[in-house]
């Protein structure tokens, strides 16, 4: 699942869950959603920098 993230957003990710509740099942679920959304942000940002980049400066 990490795999799916950018190394910036790996980053963010905790490395490991000591306690595995139904609350924390909860909240990894919604942090996946977030980082999901988080993901394409990041990723739209990037390609939107590139493209200034490559764009001649005029």
């Amino acid at each position: 699942m990490a795999s799916d993230y950018s190394p910036y957003t790996q980053s963010l990710l905790p490395s490991h869950r000591p306690h595995q509740g139904t609350a924390t099942d909860s909240l990894q679920r919604l942090e996946e959603i977030f980082l999901r959304f988080w993901e394409k942000r990041y990723q739209r940002k990037q390609a939107a920098r590139n493209e200034q980049q490559n764009k001649p400066n005029t």
